[in-house]
């Protein structure tokens, strides 16, 4: 439990450490991943209700603090949409990676435009509709891509250590029906 909420700790402040640079870098190539998406889905995921509203809290305090806009704004909005992320966990039950992209591109792009939105009215500004849906949009494909290439690459890694742990069983099990011990 608690190597848990080291772990989403540690997931946390890389993915804040992360995002300015790598989503320069990835924009260039078209899209502009939402690190935090990824890292809000995961504090649903892998934490109880409760935690994972704490976690978001944390995540979004983080967000506010790198983001130098209203302090506040952006906890609200991660905490909300957390809860909206445990309710479809409680309905459906999360298996696999196609279900966890799914969370991952709603998590995102409610966040993108809700955070807008807020910032928008806070400070007296107006926005184009096309322009916040079409913005939020992109980055939830971005981090939905981004993140089902982190699954299937985790998947892979997995695999591969436990056909390996398998071969090494087998050969053992050969050797032993061999020599009878």
């Amino acid at each position: 439990m608690i190597a848990r909420h080291l772990a989403i700790a540690c997931l946390i402040y890389t993915v804040l450490a992360v995002q300015p640079g790598l989503s320069n870098d990835i924009a260039a190539i078209g899209f502009r991943p939402w690190l935090p998406g990824i890292a809000l889905v995961a504090c649903v995921l892998l934490t109880n209700d409760s935690a994972s509203l704490v976690w978001a809290g944390v995540l979004g305090f983080g967000v506010d603090c790198q983001s130098l806009d209203r302090l506040g704004v952006n906890v609200v909005v991660a905490t909300i949409v957390a809860s909206g992320l445990m309710r479809a966990k409680s309905d459906n039950r999360p298996q696999g990676a196609i279900s966890v992209v799914v969370l991952v591109f709603v998590g995102t792009f409610v966040w993108r435009i809700a955070g807008a939105i807020v910032h928008g009215l806070l400070d007296g500004q107006s926005f184009d509709v096309v322009q916040l849906v079409t913005f939020a949009s992109l980055a939830a494909v971005g981090t939905s891509v981004l993140s089902l290439c982190l699954s299937i690459g985790g998947r892979l890694l997995l695999a591969a250590g436990t056909s390996q742990r398998t071969s090494a069983r087998l050969l053992n099990n050969h050797w032993s029906m061999l020599t009878g011990k």
